[in-house]
């Protein structure tokens, strides 16, 4: 977040964060606080997401809002679930290497198994960013 909020003040910009409590379905519950803010505050010219279904939301508001989506808005998105492929306007995202995360999980819970005094070990593992126009 500080890595945003220092790069939008470089470019002149304010930084907006939108955050909500998920209260069930995450899908819904962006849809529901998009629409809201955007009714309020206007629209940004972007939105990064923190996962895929927040943006499957947020695109479902911003769409019923009469929103070009990248005309008015771009959206980014993590995860990189099948879903955004049927959208009628693309839509870009970063594709997790679930996969490898999950081995690597494995891996690491049971050498913590096997050694439970030795430090609990932090890894990064980076994903790939999927550009649709």
């Amino acid at each position: 977040k500080r890595l945003y909020n220092d790069f939008s003040r470089k470019l002149g910009r304010r930084p907006e964060c939108i955050s909500f409590r998920r209260s069930g379905n995450q899908r819904t519950d962006a849809e529901m606080v998009l629409r809201r803010y955007v009714l309020a505050h206007d629209c940004p010219d972007a939105i990064f997401c923190r996962s895929d279904e927040i943006l499957m939301g947020a695109y479902k508001a911003l769409r019923e809002l009469g929103k070009a989506i990248p005309g008015d808005v771009a959206l980014l998105g993590i995860d990189g679930i099948k879903d955004l492929e049927y959208l009628d306007s693309p839509v870009s995202t970063v594709v997790q290497p679930i996969e490898a995360m999950c081995m690597r999980a494995w891996q690491l819970l049971k050498d913590h198994m096997a050694r439970p005094r030795r430090p609990i070990r932090h890894e990064v593992l980076e994903g790939k960013l999927l550009w649709r126009d």
